[in-house]
């Protein structure tokens, strides 16, 4: 009986579990798109974006350019706001507890091109960040994948999987995203500030 109830529970968990990832994929989808439209809108009364990733994700939360769901307030934020950001996977970004700290799964920060880092205080870019922390393996590689292709949001200049540059050539494949998303994996997709006219 218990081996039948277990067999069950073990098929309809096959059913949820990718579910459950597809609605997280769908969501970051729509967060990043939300995300870079407004950080540009955000900058665009600006010579250049500034700040670190804590800086500048407290000025997005703030100017409202990161969605009140993603915000996450109070002593669970180590920040010195104390407020933070998270994706879909919540705080650890779901590669498990103690994956990624309490700054948040999620963040924006000015780029830095000599660096291919997020900023120092005080340096100034035209281009941004938007970092995504603590990632499972497959999460990685889908969203790498997916938000990199031109169903991504526009002005995509570099993707940096684990501090590795693997957007030399875009959209980043299945086997370049395999390859460097282990976890807990840190995807940086580098935007630039203004969408390029045409």
């Amino acid at each position: 009986m218990l081996g039948v109830i277990a067999v069950m529970i073990g098929g309809i968990w096959i059913f949820i579990a990718p579910a459950g990832e597809n609605a997280e994929q769908q969501r970051l989808a729509q967060e990043l798109s939300i995300v870079v439209g407004n950080v540009r809108a955000a900058g665009a009364a600006q010579s250049s974006l500034s700040g670190t990733a804590d800086q500048m994700t407290n000025q997005m939360i703030l100017a409202g350019a990161i969605p009140s769901t993603m915000v996450r307030t109070g002593a669970t934020c180590t920040n010195a706001s104390t407020r933070c950001a998270d994706g879909p996977w919540g705080p650890n970004g779901g590669a498990g507890a103690g994956a990624v700290t309490n700054a948040g799964s999620f963040a924006v920060c000015a780029w830095n091109t000599a660096a291919n880092a997020c900023a120092a205080a005080g340096v100034k870019s035209q281009f941004f960040g938007v970092e995504i922390r603590g990632m499972k393996t497959g999460s990685c590689v889908r969203a790498v994948t997916q938000n990199t292709s031109a169903e991504g949001p526009s002005g995509l200049i570099a993707v940096f999987i684990n501090n590795t540059n693997v957007g030399s050539s875009l959209p980043v494949t299945v086997a370049n995203a395999q390859a460097n998303c282990q976890a807990p994996a840190t995807v940086d997709l580098v935007y630039r500030a203004r969408a390029a006219a045409f």
